[in-house]
């Protein structure tokens, strides 16, 4: 039994894949229609990681001057696997995209009635766990406002958060200690970096946008701002690190014009 499950762990991580199962501590989880499902991961350290990189994808794939079958096939791939993911926040990002993009009005009509169609479901299908994972999201936003108080202009250190948190000794609604980034970027930057630190981050911010002159372009900078502000792996996990800071410098790059 043993060696079934080591060698089944070692072909789980043939690409990099975590080995987990539905029952294994802390794994993201779905309710859906009544059902629990396990939320996938693929290669990435979570499933909101996963919707972010396809959205990202999208995105670029969006941005090639020639539309070929291949981009076609990548456009769909990277839509079934925000889908996949379960991720709220890439979700919001595609429909937020894919109305930006598209100019019929009839069809961002039709978006934004889908949108509303896929909020009113969610409400209305709201899972025990989905309502405690809210709950935490909000009491985080409330905890972090009250530990930047303390260390309004330096903030309380590089990735201090979870220990500042430990101190508070806080119980969430699932009955669980609450020890957890909160899942806003420019809140965990103002809590460990202070005014000063945001700032200068927001600053970054508006010289990028401000020098943006693609639409599908901007696009992609407020998917990553949209994807910022309901988490926070683009500042705390190494692959959201590498997203963020990629798709910055892709969005600041401006091609060489080559001489005739």
């Amino acid at each position: 039994k043993d060696e079934r499950k080591e060698h089944r762990s070692k072909t789980h991580q043939i690409l990099g894949e975590r080995a987990y199962s539905s029952s294994t501590s802390q794994i993201a989880h779905v309710d859906f229609f009544g059902k629990q499902l396990t939320r996938p991961y693929g290669t990435f350290s979570h499933p909101n990681v996963l919707g972010a990189y396809m959205i990202i994808f999208l995105v670029l794939a969006g941005l090639t001057k020639k539309t070929t079958k291949n981009s076609y096939v990548l456009s769909a791939t990277s839509s079934i696997g925000i889908l996949l993911s379960f991720s709220k926040s890439a979700l919001i990002a595609a429909f937020t995209y894919l109305f930006i993009i598209v100019k019929n009005p009839l069809l961002k009509i039709l978006f934004v009635l889908g949108f509303v169609f896929l909020i009113y479901i969610f409400i209305n299908f709201l899972g025990q766990n989905q309502i405690f994972s809210i709950a935490e999201r909000l009491q985080l936003i409330q905890l972090s406002l009250e530990i930047s108080s303390k260390n309004i202009l330096f903030g309380t250190g590089a990735n201090s958060f979870i220990l500042e948190l430990s101190k508070l000794d806080i119980i969430s609604i699932a009955q669980t200690r609450l020890l957890q980034p909160v899942h806003n970027l420019f809140l965990l930057i103002l809590v460990e970096t202070g005014l000063v630190g945001l700032a200068l981050f927001t600053s970054f911010l508006f010289f990028i946008s401000a020098n943006i002159k693609s639409e599908k372009k901007q696009a992609l900078f407020i998917v990553i701002m949209i994807m910022a502000s309901f988490d926070h792996f683009f500042w705390t996990i190494q692959q959201g690190q590498l997203l963020l800071w990629l798709s910055l410098a892709f969005l600041i790059n401006s091609p060489k014009k080559t001489s005739p």
